[in-house]
């Protein structure tokens, strides 16, 4: 009679355990039509409490049975690897794939050195391709023995737009949104680095040493800007490199501060105080422009020319540089264009 009872008992216990593990079939994985390759583990008996409590999140079991359906390490591992690299690649693709933007200059885009309010001057024997004005301040030291291919315009109707044109340039600068807000405030390094297309955006003094490339990844089209909130400046002998089809024209820096050039240095794109004073070192060299919205701008036995689109038809000279003649430069000026926009 006990053992009867006891026997009994048993039935009733093990009919508990298989209802209560018993998964409901709308609840159930539709593992058959799964591409996940699966381990499935035959139970034992019954399935223990202790086994389903070890594995609180992959629990799959099959609604005939009491089988259990474990999607394997592999296989888990893959799939987060997987997501980890696809992230990855958005990240990067967010921070490279800056849409070409119509940066508008305006008249002041013809002027390789212009502020807005202050003085102009240059010492030693410089070379310089484009015009040089002021709107409200000095101009000196473009004579000769230096070579200006260009015109310099003083305190007139076409300076007075030319710093309307930076304002408004600098403000459209400002407003593009960032797309690369991590990188340290020192740019280039001893041994050389590289850098991607994007906006970068800078809460800080930025200094430049060393060498640094702009990689444009095969792009013409390619655009670096640089928004720094705080002094641009660049130690001697720094050097800035255009590779894989950069151009100096799609590059823009943007100081609130000043922007301090040291002597040697060899800048690209265009550098901007916003307001605030600018100056390009002895011997130093840039293939870009040098404006201030409000500040003084000084140059010292240096080389420069405004940029020329990658598309337009080279300019040969006898000058180191320059042009041949203020009618070159009206024709080249005629071919640039700002509507970077891909074909």
């Amino acid at each position: 009679m006990k053992k009867l009872f006891l026997l009994l008992i048993t039935s009733v216990i093990t009919s508990v355990n298989a209802q209560v593990y018993q998964t409901p079939k709308d609840l159930t994985l539709d593992w058959k039509e799964s591409s996940t390759t699966f381990n499935v583990v035959e139970p034992q008996g019954t399935i223990s409490e202790a086994l389903l409590e070890s594995n609180p999140v992959f629990d799959h079991y099959r609604s005939d049975t009491d089988t259990k359906i474990e999607p394997t390490l592999d296989v888990l591992s893959s799939s987060l690897f997987e997501h980890i690299k696809v992230d990855d690649a958005l990240d990067s693709y967010k921070r490279t794939n800056l849409e070409t933007i119509d940066i508008d200059f305006g008249t002041v885009a013809d002027f390789i050195i212009f502020t807005g309010i202050g003085a102009v001057a240059n010492t030693g024997v410089s070379t310089f391709t484009g015009n040089v004005g002021s709107n409200a301040g000095a101009i000196a030291g473009f004579g000769s023995p230096s070579v200006l291919n260009g015109v310099i315009e003083s305190a007139n109707a076409v300076t007075l737009q030319a710093s309307i044109d930076l304002a408004a340039a600098c403000v459209q600068l400002q407003g593009i949104p960032t797309t690369i807000a991590d990188h340290a405030a020192i740019f280039g390094s001893v041994g050389g680095e590289s850098i991607y297309p994007g906006v970068y955006s800078v809460g800080t003094a930025v200094g430049i040493i060393g060498t640094l490339t702009l990689d444009a990844q095969g792009d013409p089209d390619a655009m670096f800007i640089f928004k720094i909130t705080g002094a641009l400046s660049s130690v001697a002998g720094a050097v800035v490199l255009l590779a894989n089809g950069a151009s100096s024209d799609n590059v823009f820096w943007i100081a609130v501060g000043a922007v301090g050039l040291g002597a040697n240095t060899t800048m690209i794109g265009t550098a901007i105080g916003y307001p605030g004073a600018v100056s390009l070192g002895a011997g130093g060299s840039i293939d870009g422009r040098l404006y201030a919205t409000a500040g003084a701008i000084a140059t010292n036995s240096g080389e420069g020319t405004i940029p020329v689109p990658a598309e337009s038809d080279p300019v040969s000279s006898g000058n180191e540089g320059g042009l041949e003649s203020n009618g070159d430069l009206a024709s080249l000026i005629a071919k640039r264009t700002f509507k970077r926009e891909k074909e």
